[in-house]
């Protein structure tokens, strides 16, 4: 209801609590609290009520969101997914995405293409690892295409080797299956892992 402020106190986790004719009306953050020019004797109405109000809910999400991207970057439908646990209104969620994305702070296209450099550079894959693994972060099928370099042979050539150096070769049959399916389990295609097992298996 619309009142005369009578007096701003802080409150729990630096809220600034904010008192409307003698009762607390509303918490705000101190962004939100100084942006809105409070003082006391100040009569706010029914609609600044409410603007203060999803102004204080948006920001309190914006950092938030914030916060859950300071560990590593995201995905858009992992940021939506983590507002959605918050039980962030979805309006507000979409305002707070339209915000991180002016921000370039989510960005599937650039989320893809370091998701892809930091794999190959600390755990190699195929392209089909990296497909399944971008595509359950919620990345678009045309962007993770975009970002998939084509499978590095060589590279593929130089972990089946030293697999192949740990298994035993006494049985050819046993020896091919075991290093073809360690393969397919990185993501290789069929037509990297057939000739490279040939090659390995006959350079003996």
């Amino acid at each position: 209801m619309a009142g005369t402020v009578t007096a701003l106190k802080e409150g729990r986790r630096g809220q600034v609590e904010v008192f409307l004719d003698g009762a607390l009306a509303l918490r705000l953050t101190p962004l939100v609290a100084a942006g809105a020019g409070l003082h006391t004797g100040r009569f706010l109405t029914d609609e600044e009520l409410a603007g203060l109000r999803g102004e204080n809910e948006f920001r309190a999400a914006l950092d938030a969101a914030l916060s859950y991207l300071s560990y590593r970057a995201r995905s858009e439908r992992e940021m939506r997914d983590y507002l959605a646990r918050r039980e962030v209104p979805p309006e507000v969620a979409e305002a707070v995405l339209s915000r991180l994305r002016d921000l370039h702070l989510v960005d599937d296209a650039a989320f893809a293409q370091k998701w892809v450099e930091e794999r190959q550079r600390l755990h190699p894959r195929g392209a089909r690892a990296l497909r399944q693994e971008l595509r359950r972060k919620g990345v678009p099928a045309e962007t993770v295409e975009a970002a998939l370099p084509p499978d590095d042979a060589e590279e593929a050539y130089r972990m089946a080797s030293r697999r192949a150096q740990r298994l035993d070769r006494s049985d050819p049959q046993a020896f091919k299956r075991r290093l073809s399916a360690y393969l397919l389990r990185r993501g290789y295609s069929y037509d990297i892992v057939i000739p490279l097992v040939t090659r390995l298996t006959d350079s003996e």
